[in-house]
């Protein structure tokens, strides 16, 4: 009985250029990347994030909706409600220091 001939024997483990054909060459699309952010930051404005609960989230979207508002102004409204119980507000916090 003879041996079978290997299956990898005549493989070439060292890697070989890759090799550009005209149809390959054709279809090469340049993608150019910018490093701008989507959105520049506002001066003077810090920017937080929320983790609410679904149903939370939901009545917000319901309360702004019904009042012709966003959520954004929504919660706004919530922290000028806990600043005056501290004695001041988003007003006077962010007034010009003119």
């Amino acid at each position: 009985m003879t041996k079978r001939p290997s299956v990898i024997g005549n493989l070439s483990l060292t890697p070989s250029p890759p090799q550009a054909t005209a149809a390959a060459a054709a279809n090469v699309v340049e993608i150019t990347a910018t490093a701008e952010p989507k959105r520049q930051p506002k001066p003077g404005v810090k920017h937080t994030s929320l983790y609410l609960p679904a149903a939370v989230d939901r009545k917000l979207k319901e309360i702004a909706l019904t009042h012709d508002s966003n959520r954004h102004d929504i919660i706004m409204q919530g922290i000028d409600l806990i600043l005056a119980r501290y004695g001041t507000s988003i007003a006077k916090l962010t007034k010009p220091n003119a």
